[in-house]
């Protein structure tokens, strides 16, 4: 198993698809997508009306949806942080946070029941 494989159960191609390569292809050239499959309300195109609706959002990080696979790195980081302050020392690198625990014990069922 390389480093980067988590799991042999995980083991689908990284490449980028056709499919994927003709939506970047016209992204490049300008050309307009509706990308039916684009899930991040903050990267829909959406008009935000009425304008009280912009106005309620002080920072546009607020308006930003931003995810992190692993869980935000600042709470990646107090966890750290909290172990750390028991005696055990661990990276920001190795912590991954769900975002519940029926997924919590999906991972972690796929990483401990993996073949060898």
């Amino acid at each position: 198993m390389s480093h980067a494989e988590f799991t042999r159960r995980f083991t689908w191609s990284m490449e980028d698809n056709a499919f994927s390569q003709a939506v970047q292809k016209r992204r490049e050239e300008g050309l307009s997508i509706w990308d039916l499959a684009e899930s991040n309300p903050t990267q829909a195109g959406f008009a935000w009306s009425p304008e009280e609706l912009n106005t309620a959002f002080r920072s546009p990080d607020n308006i930003t949806y931003n995810p992190h696979p692993r869980g935000l790195p600042s709470a990646r980081d107090a966890v750290t942080s909290y172990y750390q302050g028991h005696g055990i020392m661990v990276s920001p690198e190795q912590i991954h946070l769900t975002a519940s625990t029926s997924e919590g014990y999906g991972w972690l069922l796929k990483l401990l029941t993996n073949p060898g």
